[in-house]
């Protein structure tokens, strides 16, 4: 590999093509000097070096027996190389093909000088006839090709589909112009269209791509149709029933990567996630798409929320309001203590009502006439009046806006209440939201999936499918295809559902609460006050009876204005107007 400065390099390239040409006979083949054709196509190609090779044992040249070892030591440290080979007899041309058989034809960049002097050469006659793809060359080839010295054109070598030749122009070239002609696009550029016939996989109950009666569809579908109409692609299609695992027992891929991985088929098409383990066996295009991977269950029924009326505030505000509302009612009672004649416990009591009066946006039976009763009652009530706005306006948003109580929020608690879910991308969940039974929600896991074909390790059609769907996405038409399948505007109806009883379930709760304990409160005062009535009524009437039985005698006196008058246990006599009291025990 020659990897010296330009000066020394156009040196060395001098001496060893010199030397690799010697072992040639002198009389067939073109005395030129190769250098200006090595180093401009070493230019042209932006290689990471060259290599020359030999069927003779020469120092820095590679020996045909070992080039296959070579080949595969270099891909794996550096970009592409040129590889300079030299024909000049047929013995070399059967060596290159045997070759061809074990290297990668697609990895370096091919020089083939073929050195015969005239087209009677067998070799020169091979170069400017041939029709049959003998090197193993793919779409993805690039090789160049210098047949003899006249004329000085230079081809490129490539195949289709593995079968058919293809010979197309690259440039001029002699030793003293140099290269010309040559195109600068990039090879898909060049190699626009395929115009061959692929065999392409899918599954048959995927929800990327479908296939029925001859015509493709859904969001695969779309783009696989539009890359066969402008690569010229004749599709072979092959149903497969599964995507495919890898068995452990026989070391095989079954399904649709099975047929990929075994060359069965040129591409796969469907939702085939992008593992490790697959892209050492399979080729994947660009991602069509990138995708968030999520936990997707079953949106949870509504319940009654109880708490709904608390989470308006925060536990922290709560905790404030609650402190106020023990609080300033016994700065008030310390304040009221030296100056009211009411018993401790009746002050605190009221003082307690007053401000839970305040906190409730009632007023006071009676306005302090101290100024500090007065500011503790109007700082209160400013307090109350902004918590009670605070409190209407949170609450109104918080019922308005409807939030799913999702049964966990994170992958921990997921697996702590050992829940049934639905993992998949965001993208093949909207290809199947028309399937779901139920409405379903989703919790984030952090992971996204890009979605792709796939194809055959080393596939010649992956750069030119690459190729094509970067153009696609350049020109919009890639996002004109995940709008129409991905992104769709569901037309929202605002419809508006009657308030049912379990609606206001919580206020009624709250309502008949309320009046079941002021009615128990009553019923305990009312209890409270009637024995109070009837011990001080005990007590008043608590004298000790006098028996008057041996008291035998009458009282009279003259009643004004009456004649009969009967009261009780009196008489009034008629006869003498006189009040006859009764013979029998007297309580007064």
């Amino acid at each position: 590999m020659i990897f010296l400065c330009p000066e020394y390099r156009e040196i060395i390239i001098v001496v060893i093509m010199k030397v690799i040409l010697s072992s040639s006979s002198q009389s067939q083949s073109c005395s030129l000097d190769y250098r200006p054709l090595v180093l401009s196509l070493n230019n042209e190609y932006q290689t990471s070096g060259i290599l020359f090779t030999s069927s003779k044992n020469y120092l820095s040249v590679i020996n045909y027996n070992e080039l296959t070892t070579e080949i595969e030591y270099y891909e794996s440290k550096i970009s592409r190389p040129l590889l300079v080979f030299v024909i000049n007899e047929e013995q070399d041309l059967i060596i290159l093909e045997t070759l061809s058989k074990t290297i990668d034809m697609n990895y370096p960049v091919w020089l083939i000088i073929f050195t015969g002097s005239s087209k009677n050469n067998s070799m020169c006659d091979y170069c400017l006839n041939t029709s049959v793809n003998e090197l193993s060359l793919s779409f993805r080839t690039e090789m160049i090709v210098w047949c003899c010295c006249d004329p000085n054109y230079l081809h490129e070598w490539w195949s289709i589909d593995g079968n058919n030749f293809q010979k197309s122009y690259f440039g001029n070239w002699s030793y003293e112009t140099g290269v010309q002609g040559v195109d600068r696009n990039s090879l898909f550029a060049i190699r626009s269209a395929v115009n061959a016939p692929l065999r392409i996989a899918y599954v048959t109950n995927s929800v990327f791509f479908k296939y029925k009666n001859g015509k493709m569809s859904a969001f695969m579908g779309d783009i696989l149709s539009e890359l066969t109409k402008t690569l010229n692609i004749t599709p072979l299609m092959k149903s497969e029933s599964i995507f495919g695992i890898y068995n452990e027992d026989e070391k095989t891929w079954t399904g649709m990567v099975g047929s990929v991985w075994r060359r069965d088929v040129d591409m796969g098409v469907g939702e085939v996630t992008m593992t490790v383990e697959r892209r050492e066996i399979l080729d994947f295009t660009l991602p069509l798409i990138l995708s968030p991977c999520r936990l997707y269950f079953r949106e949870p029924n509504s319940t009654l929320q109880w708490s709904a009326y608390f989470e308006a505030f925060s536990s922290d505000i709560w905790m404030i309001m609650i402190s106020m509302i023990v609080l300033i009612p016994a700065l008030i009672t310390l304040i009221k203590i030296h100056q009211s004649k009411k018993m401790i416990s009746h002050i605190i009591t009221e003082n307690y009502l007053n401000v839970w009066g305040i906190f409730c946006q009632q007023g006071l039976s009676e306005f302090p006439a101290r100024t500090s009763l007065r500011i503790v009652y109007f700082a209160m009530l400013v307090s109350a009046f902004i918590l009670s706005a605070a409190y209407s306006a949170a609450l109104i948003s918080f019922l308005a806006v409807s939030e799913d109580k999702l049964p966990f929020s994170s992958l921990d608690e997921f697996v702590c209440i050992e829940k049934a879910a639905f993992y998949a991308s965001d993208a093949m969940r909207m290809s199947m939201n028309n399937t779901f039974p139920c409405d379903i929600t989703y919790i984030e896991t952090g992971r996204y999936d890009s979605l792709a074909m796939v194809l055959p390790h080393k596939s010649p059609y992956t750069g030119i499918f690459n190729h094509q769907i970067h153009k696609f996405r350049d020109r919009g038409i890639l996002n004109k295809f995940i709008q129409k399948h991905f992104n769709k505007k569901e037309t929202k109806i605002n419809t508006y559902t009657a308030v049912t009883i379990r609606g206001v379930a919580p206020i009624l709760v709250v309502f008949t609460g309320g009046i079941t304990f002021a009615i128990i409160l009553l019923v305990i005062e009312k209890v409270i006050f009637f024995y109070a009535r009837y011990t001080a009524t005990m007590r008043s009437g608590s004298v000790t009876p006098i028996n008057v039985q041996h008291f035998q005698h009458s009282f009279s006196f003259k009643v004004k204005g009456h004649n009969n008058f009967i009261n009780g246990t009196t008489k009034v006599n008629n006869d003498n107007d006189k009040f006859l009291f009764p013979l029998k025990n007297y309580y007064p």
